[in-house]
C-alpha cells in the first residue's frame, strides 16, 4: 500500500488529477467494466449476465421479424460487435449480418424497412443458443 501511496503522491506533485470516482484502490484482479467481467488472473473476459439478458431477449425479438428497420437492425448488429470479443466464435457469426446491414445501407435510408434474410436468422440463433457456454 505505501508503494501506491508514493506513486499517487508522485502523479499530484507532477500535475496529474486523478479522479477518484473512477480509481480502484488498492488494485484488483477481477473487475466489472462496460458490462464485461475482466479477470486478469484467469485472463478471462466474459459478458456479465445483465448484458447477456438484455441482448439476448433483443436477439429473440429480431429473430421473429420478418423486415425492420435499418436503424435497428444496425443497432442490433452493433451490440453484437461490442460483444463478440467475449463470446467464442461469435466473430464468425457476424459475418452475414454485418454484410446485410451494410448492403441495406448502400440501397436505403436508416429508417427504411429491410428483410431479414434466413442466412441473418441463422446468425441470430447462433448467438441466442451459443452465447451463454461461449461466454469467457
Amino acid at each position: 500500500m505505501n508503494d501506491i501511496k508514493r506513486i499517487v503522491e508522485l502523479f499530484e506533485q507532477l500535475g496529474f488529477k486523478i479522479n477518484w470516482e473512477k480509481s480502484r484502490l488498492p488494485p484488483c484482479q477481477r473487475i466489472e467494466f462496460l458490462g464485461f467481467f475482466l479477470c486478469s488472473e484467469k485472463r478471462i473476459l466474459s459478458l456479465d449476465d445483465g448484458k447477456m439478458k438484455k441482448i439476448k431477449k433483443k436477439l429473440k425479438k429480431l429473430r421473429v421479424l420478418e423486415e425492420c428497420s435499418v436503424r435497428r437492425f444496425a443497432s442490433e448488429i452493433g451490440k453484437l460487435q461490442h460483444c463478440m470479443k467475449a463470446i467464442r466464435g461469435g466473430r464468425l457469426h457476424t459475418r452475414e449480418l454485418i454484410d446485410l446491414k451494410n448492403k441495406e445501407k448502400r440501397e436505403k435510408s436508416w429508417d427504411d424497412k429491410m428483410k431479414i434474410s434466413k442466412e441473418a436468422k441463422l446468425d441470430v440463433e447462433w448467438w441466442i443458443k451459443n452465447m451463454n457456454e461461449r461466454n469467457g
